[in-house]
Parts: C-alpha cells; structure tokens; sequence
C-alpha cells in the first residue's frame, strides 16, 4: 500500500511542476490558436475549462479574462485578472495595459455620447470605465456630471458617494458631495464632508466656502463668520469670501463690519456692484437707525442734540457716492434713485433729492 500512495504523490508533484514550469496545457494552447484567429467565443470556451481543471494557472484565468474584454464583459474580465494576479504576478503588466486600453476606448465613448446629448448612453459608458478601473476618479466624476443632467440627484450623489468610497482623500470628491448633499437640503452630511476635507487640506478655499454658506443656510451665524475668517486667512485676495462675509454681516445687521468687507471688494474691483449697491445701504440704513435713535433722545430731553443729528448726516452722505456708483453701473434701478434721495434730502443736498425722486418715478411709470 505504501507503494501504491507513494506513486500517486510523485503523480501529484509532477503535475504541479508541470505547471509551475510553465509548460501550456491543452486548452491554453487551443485557446491561443483561437484567438489569433479571432474566434473569441471558441478562445472563452476552451479557457472557461481551463481555469476549471487548473485554477492555479494564471495564464488561463488572463487570456480568458482578455478574451471577455473582447466581449464587453468587464465583470468578468475584471475578475479573471484579479485571478490572475492573486495567483502570481507574472501578468501584471500585460492585465494593467488591458485595463487601460478598455478604460480609455469606453471613456473616450462616452465623453462623445455626452457631448452628443446621449446622456442615457453616456452613463453607461462610464459605469463600464467604473468597472474596468474603480481607482480612476474620472469614471465616478463624469457620472456624477451625467446623471445631473438627467436631473437624477440621487444617482448623482450615490455615485460621488462612490467617488468619494474610491479615493477617499479626494478634495474634488468631497467638494461635490458636499454640493449634492446641500442641494437636497441634507445640510449635516455636507458639513460632515466639508470637515474631512478639511482634515485633508486645512486651507482650501472652495471646501471652507461650501462649509461657510452651509452654516449660513443653517441659521449658524457664528460658525459661518468663523469659517469665512479662517477662509480669508488663508486666501486674502479671494473677493468671493470678502463678498461672501459682508454679506452675511449684512444679513445680522452688522453693518460696520459689513461695509469693511465690500470696501476690500471694491477695493480690488472698483465696478462690483453689488458692493457698492450693499455699502450704500448699509450706511443708509445706520443713518436712519441713527436719526431714529437722535429723535428719541431730543424728545426725552426736550432740546435739539446738534453733534447726533451731524453724526446721522454723515452716515447719509457716506452713503451717496456708493448709491451713485451703483447707478452708473445700473441706472435703471427704481428702488436704488429712491434710496439715493433719501440720502440727499436728509444730507441737505434738496435739489439733488428732489432730482433723483423725479427719476425713480419716471422710471416706475
């Protein structure tokens, strides 16, 4: 019996030194006929029994993986060279030049698709270049941008989910999120991405805008001012984030911190209107919260407080060459001529008040 078990074990060695030699087996070799000849269903055939009789055989599970590329069957083709390669190393650069010439055709495809408003057929594609290379954030991104123009948001974010699962220190990944969660109203997963982004790139303009404005639709005024400092910190000469905090001092009737913002704006870009227009009003609204305030006090003492009522006419005549600027950028703008002669009349510029009422109600006719 010893005789007998001790035959069968040199068998079994030398069968796997046959194949550790790299001596082909019979369905390799037929396999390889077949595809010189093109005959790829023939080629599937013959290594699908390879791979069965011989699983240890790295070739056979690449060129079958090779042969279903042929086919358009990236799952399986993505299996058989992970197969492959878990097996030996021996292909690794034949499997990394197949994944990338399928990558390539598929995204190439699909770009054209898209640029062709075949938007439907574009996903596909890049769904293919998924599959082929998950580790390739161009597939997940164009995804994203392709089931946006479907206006199919939750595929989108499902797929900048998987964008994000891939490559998970990707700031543009974690970016897009963070816009398609806010845009669902989903406020608490964008700031949750925003703030791993931040663990990634501390300083980076866009993620601390997008965390900012979040906080801000939040009612979160405290923590959006806080972002948008640490924002301007590091990146001072960004008008966006100075536009951006201004307003949102505006909007808590800071209105001294507010108009030091814009004027950093108008500073860099003299023709922001929206500056100019802001600051404008800012100071005509503290000229009248002032003037209210200088009309309470004289009541109450019974005499005329002649320092308050020059402080109020200084906050309106601050206000007029911002007003004015504004109209020279958008001199159709009814409530803005009001507003300067309001600004007019209580700075004692009558005639100019009068001027610019005239105006504001030629062009509300």
């Amino acid at each position: 019996m010893k005789k007998i078990f001790s035959l069968f074990l040199i068998m079994a060695i030398g069968v796997g030194a046959l194949m550790l030699t790299g001596c082909q087996t019979k369905e390799v070799t037929s396999a390889k006929v077949y595809i010189q000849q093109d005959d790829w269903g023939k080629a599937i055939e013959q290594l699908e029994t390879a791979v069965i009789l011989y699983p240890v055989d790295s070739e056979a599970h690449k060129l079958l993986g090779q042969c279903y590329g042929r086919k358009a069957k990236y799952v399986k083709m993505v299996e058989q060279f992970d197969a492959s390669l878990e097996i030996a190393p021996t292909f690794e650069a034949d499997i990394k030049n197949e994944r990338a010439y399928y990558w390539t055709n598929e995204f190439n495809a699909g770009v054209k698709l898209f640029n062709q408003e075949k938007i439907e057929e574009s996903v596909v594609k890049f769904g293919f270049c998924k599959t082929i290379d998950p580790a390739r954030p161009e597939s997940y991104k164009n995804m994203v941008s392709s089931y946006l123009r479907l206006e199919q948001n939750d595929k989108a974010t499902a797929a900048a989910e998987e964008w994000l699962e891939a490559k998970p220190k990707d700031i543009e990944a974690m970016t897009r999120l963070h816009d398609l969660y806010s845009s669902k109203k989903e406020y608490e997963k964008a700031i949750e991405v925003s703030q791993k982004a931040l663990k990634v790139d501390s300083t980076n303009v866009k993620v601390l805008t997008g965390l900012a404005i979040t906080y801000d639709l939040l009612g979160e005024g405290e923590k959006a001012q806080d972002t948008y400092l640490r924002a301007i910190e590091a990146n001072p000469d960004n008008v966006d984030l100075l536009f951006n905090l201004g307003r949102l001092y505006f909007m808590q009737s800071n209105y001294t911190d507010a108009i030091k913002y814009f004027d950093l704006v108008i500073a860099k870009d003299p023709e922001d209107y929206e500056s100019n227009l802001n600051v404008g009003n800012a100071y005509l609204t503290m000229a009248e919260q002032f003037d209210k305030k200088v009309r309470e006090v004289e009541e109450e003492k019974g005499e005329e407080m002649p320092d308050m009522r020059k402080q109020a006419k200084d906050y309106y005549r601050s206000a007029v060459p911002y007003l004015k600027k504004a109209l020279d950028l958008k001199p159709d703008e009814v409530a803005t001529w009001n507003n300067i002669g309001v600004a007019y009349i209580r700075s004692d510029d009558i005639e100019k008040g009068k001027e610019a009422f005239k105006k504001a109600e030629e062009l509300g006719e």
